[in-house]
This record gives C-alpha cells, sequence and structure tokens, in this order.
C-alpha cells in the first residue's frame, strides 16, 4: 500500500574504461555485460551529477543523492542504450553494485554506438546541471517502456490477490487512523519543468504494478488488480508568497488508499511544488 501526497558516501569506486578503450563500441550493436556496467555508470553518473570515479558500488542510489524522478531519468537513459532496468528496483537496490548486476541487456540492436559517440563528445562532470529532457527520451521506442523487477511476477488484471500479513497490519493501521502509513513527499521544480515531471511520473503509475492494486475489499486481505491505473494530478495556481505557503501547509488526510499529485504553482516567481 503506498499513498503518496507529493508534497552522498564514499566507498568502492568503479573504473571506467578510457574513451579509447571504449571506442571499439562503434562497431557493435549489443552491449557485453561489462560494457553495460560501464554505460551505466556514466549514466548513474549523469543523473546524480557526480563524478564516476565519487560513485560508491556499496552506497545506494538513494543514499548518493537520488530520489524517484532522477530514478525515472536513469532507467530512461539505460533504455535508450539498450539496457533495462526497473525504476522501482533503483530505489530499493541496497547498492550500486546490485543495480548493476539485475539489468538485463536488450536483444534489440539499439543505438549503443551513437551513445559512445555521445560520451567521447561531451564531458560528464559534477559540475554539470541539465533540465529534466524526458519527453526527448521517451519520443524513443526503446524508452518508452518502464520494466519491472525480473523478480517480481505481477498479478494478471483482474486476479485476486491475497495480502501477506504484514501488508494487511499496514491497512488496517490506515483504515483504523487515517493519514497512518502514508509516504508524504514534495519537490519544488521550475515551473516550466512540470510537464516533464507530470509525464514522468505517469509513465511510472501506468507501468508498476503495484499502482493497479485496488484496495476497496482490503479489510477481507483480498485485493484486486485493475486494467490499468488512475493518475490523479491536479494543479492550482496562486499569486502571493502567503497564498502559497497556506497551500503547502494544508494537511488533508486522505480518505481512500491512492496516489495523488497536487500542484502548488506560484506564479510571480515561476516555481512550483508538487506535493
Amino acid at each position: 500500500m503506498l499513498n503518496i501526497h507529493y508534497r552522498s558516501t564514499t566507498g568502492d569506486n568503479f573504473n571506467m574504461p578510457s574513451a579509447t578503450s571504449v571506442g571499439y563500441l562503434t562497431h557493435i550493436t549489443a552491449l557485453d555485460s561489462s560494457t553495460s556496467d560501464a554505460v551505466m555508470m556514466q549514466h548513474i553518473s549523469h543523473v546524480l551529477g557526480m563524478a564516476v570515479e565519487d560513485l560508491s558500488l556499496t552506497a545506494s542510489f538513494i543514499n548518493q543523492g537520488g530520489h524517484s524522478l532522477l530514478a525515472i531519468e536513469l532507467a530512461l537513459f539505460c533504455r535508450s542504450s539498450g539496457i533495462k532496468i526497473s525504476v522501482g528496483f533503483v530505489l530499493l537496490a541496497q547498492s550500486l553494485q546490485e543495480i548493476l548486476e539485475m539489468a538485463t541487456i536488450s536483444r534489440n540492436p539499439i543505438s549503443c554506438a551513437k551513445f559512445i559517440e555521445n560520451m567521447e563528445k561531451k564531458t560528464w562532470s559534477a559540475n554539470s546541471t541539465h533540465p529534466l529532457d524526458l519527453e526527448n527520451l521517451m519520443t524513443m521506442g526503446t524508452a518508452m517502456e518502464v520494466g519491472t523487477s525480473p523478480e517480481i511476477e505481477p498479478a494478471y488484471a483482474g486476479r485476486e490477490v491475497v495480502l501477506t500479513e504484514m501488508q494487511g497490519s499496514f491497512i488496517h493501521s490506515f483504515i483504523n487512523k487515517l493519514g497512518t502509513n502514508v509516504i508524504s513527499f514534495y519537490e519544488t521544480y521550475k515551473t516550466d519543468y512540470i510537464p516533464s515531471v507530470m509525464v514522468a511520473w505517469e509513465i511510472v503509475i501506468k507501468a508498476e504494478p503495484i499502482f493497479r492494486l485496488y484496495f476497496a475489499a482490503a479489510g477481507n486481505r483480498n485485493i484486486m488488480e485493475l486494467p490499468e491505473a488512475p493518475f490523479t494530478w491536479n494543479e492550482v495556481a496562486v499569486e502571493s508568497r502567503a497564498e502559497y505557503e497556506a497551500a503547502l501547509e494544508q494537511d488533508i488526510l486522505p480518505q481512500t488508499m491512492e496516489v495523488s499529485f497536487d500542484v502548488i504553482t506560484l506564479l510571480s516567481e515561476g516555481i512550483s511544488t508538487v506535493a
């Protein structure tokens, strides 16, 4: 059960091959495991804004500054390079090493050569900044699908699923006291980025099986998987800082088990908080 009111470390270093040793990749159409690790570490470095040598293989993506939207971006970058990794696994993995081991190489001959060519033309550093370029990635056929963890077999649509004892306990706590076991997360962006943020979250909500679960009958520990997850996205714009802060301070307890997003935009400053 997940309710969202959408309101770095040292260790073992990963040695990247030099540009010279990577050059041969322009002549192949599929990645081997060692090459895919190198490509993934470049992508992780990019989305976290850290140099590859500063990343720790023994620390998690979250502990090195990652969050849900960066996990989406990482999954899409990997997808565009012919590597499949689920957003959920990126967030749950205990270390970057686990992420590297769980990633699978696509058999589709994708543009590995193009990625390597771009690597050689530009420097990726911890000082570089970049806007959310998810929309461009998502126009690519290889980036449209956000996979699920290969260790989890999702239930088929319409199939009744029995909750575990722990899941049932979480849900009963919510039913008895609204607000219990609710995850609230707040993030502020430039207003121009909001369309990309919305598209990214919609992809995750519709792709990950957990968001298709319907908890109306959860009282008897039975739940149903819907054919498609609902996506609730509400936006409101205010003119003054006082109105903006008042909107953020509202703590409305959810009446149902759902995922919802409320966006408060402060027009005068061009910022929006997804709450």
